[in-house]
């Protein structure tokens, strides 16, 4: 970027931060002309009318003469600045444009007396009505002087005549964003190397994380500008034998507040973890990732004078077994039970089915080894039950 493209993008306020030297306390030597019409803080009002007026309103700075001295304008800053840019609106009329020929720009900087900034006996640019200096100094000023030599080139005595001056420095203008709640300190802005803190609203958070911010440059942050974003969760993995159920099929990630539900595939159900999550601020699911567990039945209830089988009649050996798995009951001869005798192992991890416990069957072909002796068409002896899961119901015999 060339000098004069820079020198306008400060004029034109073009992300450089303030005037500085607005309103900000001025003098200028010697006294000023003509009692206090044309007092030194006309030059920095933030009026640059360069039309030198003999009424008012009166717009120019002006010095009075004196042969002792060089005519001298000085503004005090409020804090020390790293001076970039310096513009001086000078007459409009051009043959009063040549009292500054000559002119330098100091500053007390780092507590040194009359740093130079700029020599204008090399450059003439007294010439034009809109001067635009760049600075290329890295001293902290607290205080910038514009100076013209105590006797013009003609030998005649100088008058200084200033219509504003504007005086930039690397500083960082607040930033602004609808996602900051909170700046501190809160300042119009920021001098180089001046840190702040600055906080984000809920759902958003700085990046990179680092929330305190120096200026270090004109509008340049470091180690970043300070930027609030989007709070995202990544999609967890799905778990085991069971799934999320989510808003999106595509996406990998969900913003904050989003919800997710756990759901188990059919024959497990949830274990150490709820079924509901939500992305949290800090980029992270609530709750516990989902465990689906396996549904398993304990062994149903042993049956007296029977047993139990798989439904392919493989034998069954009093285990526990998972969701799903059928047995069927079986009755030991002399023994019968209803149809159907098949049970279930279901979701409450209870065995249910339209199984029944056996009738009370007899048994046609006992010997005489008890009393009340059953026969055919005589009074039925007593039998045993065959217990379980089964219900009871009597069949008589003729």
């Amino acid at each position: 970027m060339n000098k004069l493209s820079y020198i306008k993008h400060i004029l034109c306020y073009d992300g450089f931060g303030d005037n500085i030297a607005l309103n900000r306390p001025v003098s200028h030597t010697p006294a000023t002309y003509a009692g206090d019409k044309y007092k030194a803080t006309l030059a920095a009002d933030g009026d640059f009318d360069t039309t030198f007026r003999l009424l008012p309103p009166y717009t120019c700075s002006l010095t009075n003469r004196n042969n002792e001295t060089s005519p001298t304008w000085t503004v005090t800053l409020d804090n020390l600045y790293q001076i970039t840019g310096i513009v001086i609106f000078n007459r409009r009329n051009a043959r009063h444009r040549r009292r500054l020929a000559n002119f330098t720009v100091f500053g007390t900087c780092d507590g040194l007396e009359k740093i130079v900034l700029y020599d204008d006996a090399q450059h003439n640019r007294h010439q034009l009505e809109v001067i635009k200096l760049e600075i290329n100094d890295t001293h902290l000023c607290s205080s910038i002087s514009i100076q013209i030599p105590q006797e013009a080139v003609s030998g005649h005595v100088q008058y200084l005549s200033l219509c504003g001056v504007q005086i930039y420095a690397a500083v960082c203008s607040k930033p602004t964003s609808p996602f900051f709640t909170e700046i501190s300190p809160n300042k119009k802005w920021y001098i180089k190397d001046e840190s702040f803190n600055f906080q984000c609203k809920i759902g958003y958070r700085p990046s990179p994380s680092n929330t305190i911010v120096s200026c270090c440059g004109v509008d340049t942050f470091c180690p970043s500008s300070p930027i609030c974003k989007r709070v995202y969760c990544q999609l967890p993995s799905q778990p085991n034998n069971g799934k999320y159920n989510t808003s999106t099929s595509t996406n990998t990630s969900l913003e904050y507040g989003s919800v997710i539900y756990g759901e188990c595939n059919i024959g497990y159900k949830e274990g150490i973890s709820g079924t509901t999550r939500r992305c949290q601020q800090n980029g992270t699911w609530s709750g516990q990732d989902l465990v689906c567990t396996q549904i398993i039945c304990n062994p149903p209830p042993g049956l007296q004078n029977g047993y139990y089988t798989y439904t392919n009649n493989s034998e069954y050996n009093n285990t526990r077994e998972p969701y799903n798995t059928n047995l069927t009951g079986h009755c030991n001869v002399g023994y019968k039970h209803s149809t159907p005798s098949t049970v279930s192992c279901g979701l409450d991890e209870s065995w249910t089915g339209e199984a029944r416990r056996s009738n009370k069957g007899f048994k046609l072909t006992e010997t005489a080894e008890r009393s009340n002796i059953a026969t055919i068409g005589c009074v039925a002896r007593e039998t045993e039950k065959c217990r379980g899961m089964f219900t009871e119901e009597t069949e008589n015999v003729n």
